[in-house]
């Protein structure tokens, strides 16, 4: 029996091959890293997620947060403002 294989081809000659692209999100309320990425994370085969983070400067300027909520049991960031990261692998054009 032989198993079928997805083969993925890269564009790596395309100009933004690589790139970062940043999204970011208002959650509306307090959410921890995990419920953001699971919310906010793009289902797209052509961006690969880098990190997700808080986006500091609107948690202080919007809500007035200096330092970073914490969640000591989940060991992850806790926050209202997202920003999440990717790397662009664009696919070649059949």
């Amino acid at each position: 029996m032989t198993k079928m294989m997805w083969a993925y081809s890269p564009d790596i000659d395309h100009p933004n091959y690589g790139a970062l692209e940043t999204d970011e999100f208002n959650a509306g309320q307090v959410i921890g890293e995990h419920v953001a990425r699971k919310i906010f994370e793009r289902r797209d085969d052509d961006y690969c997620l880098q990190y997700a983070t808080l986006d500091w400067k609107k948690e202080r300027d919007e809500r007035g947060i200096e330092n970073c909520e914490w969640d000591d049991v989940k060991k992850e960031e806790r926050g209202q403002y997202w920003r999440l990261v990717y790397r662009y692998y664009p696919r070649k054009k059949a």
